[in-house]
């Protein structure tokens, strides 16, 4: 939440010509975040350990803003549109809303903390893109990786490098998405 008022003088500086000048602006963000998750963990014969989880999250935004300013001031000690006559150049509101939603899952797996495989899928849709076709809000983002702990192989032991205390050789590759734009790209506007 915020708000503000400026009163400028109507005797000296920059604002002399407009006889004294009044500024008020007022903006109020409203931020929402669900986030719903199921996790399951076990391990098996004390050798096979796995972990899956899901989830869903629903994250939405809502931006008012609105601003005015009056010139020629009745009181330069009050900073109220209603203290001036003349309506100035810069008056707006504007509301502006942004929603994403998306659904995912994730399985880790390792075998005697050792060999280390893991897999996401996310399907994700933002309000930043257009909703005809209906394909164009929606994403599939995947991820797989692996790796290999070599310091706990026995012969990497036999080598006897005391000076190492972890090697690891990992392996990825993923997809993922951005909809870090400006709103309403997918159609024309007036300004």
């Amino acid at each position: 939440e915020y708000r503000g008022q400026t009163v400028q003088n109507p005797w000296f500086g920059q604002y002399k010509d407009t006889k004294g000048h009044v500024f008020v602006n007022h903006g109020r963000k409203y931020y929402t975040n669900f986030q719903q998750l199921l996790n399951w963990h076990h391990l098996f014969a004390e050798k096979h350990d796995i972990e899956i989880m899901v989830g869903h999250e629903y994250y939405s935004t809502r931006t008012t803003a609105l601003r005015a300013d009056r010139k020629v001031t009745f009181d330069p000690h009050i900073g109220e549109l209603a203290n001036a006559v003349v309506a100035g150049e810069d008056h707006t509101s504007y509301t502006a809303k942004y929603n994403t939603e998306g659904f995912f899952g994730r399985a880790l797996y390792n075998y005697m903390e050792r060999y280390f495989g893991e897999a996401s899928f996310r399907y994700d849709a933002t309000s930043r893109f257009q909703a005809e076709p209906k394909d164009n809000r929606w994403g599939k983002f995947w991820s797989v990786s692996g790796g290999w702990l070599l310091n706990k192989e026995s012969w990497f032991k036999k080598l006897e490098a005391n000076w190492v205390d972890e090697i690891k050789l990992k392996a990825s590759y993923g997809e993922q998405g951005n909809d870090q734009i400006d709103p309403f790209q997918y159609m024309t506007t007036y300004g």
